[in-house]
C-alpha cells in the first residue's frame, strides 16, 4: 500500500543522490588537472582517453538500444530456470528409462 510507495521513493530518491554524487566524484577525478600539471598537457586531447571513455560508456548505450531482446533473452532464460523438467526432457530424451535409485537407510 502507502508504506511501499513510501519506502520506493525514499529507494529512488536515494540512487539518484548516489548517481549524481558519484557522477560528480568521478567526473572531477577524471577531468581535473593535477597538481603536478596546473597547466594541462600540452596535447589536450588524448586519443586513448577519449576512446577509454567510448569503451567504457558503449556497453550502456547498446543496452538502452537493445533493451528489448536482452530482456527477452533475460525472461526466457529465467523461465528456463523455474522449468526443469523441459532441460531434464532435452538432455535424457523423451522416451528416457527411469532411474532406479537406491534407499539408503
Amino acid at each position: 500500500g502507502g508504506s511501499a510507495i513510501a519506502i520506493w521513493s525514499v529507494l529512488l530518491f536515494a540512487g539518484l543522490l548516489l548517481m549524481l554524487a558519484l557522477a560528480k566524484g568521478g567526473g572531477r577525478l577524471f577531468w581535473e588537472r593535477s597538481p603536478s600539471h596546473p597547466h594541462g598537457s600540452t596535447h589536450p586531447f588524448c586519443w586513448r582517453r577519449s576512446f577509454a571513455v567510448a569503451l567504457l560508456v558503449s556497453p550502456a548505450l547498446l543496452l538502452a538500444l537493445f533493451a528489448r531482446p536482452v530482456s527477452d533473452y533475460a525472461t526466457r532464460a529465467a523461465a528456463q530456470l523455474h522449468d526443469p523438467q523441459a532441460y531434464i526432457a532435452a538432455v535424457l530424451g523423451a522416451d528416457r528409462a527411469t532411474i532406479q535409485r537406491e534407499h539408503r537407510p
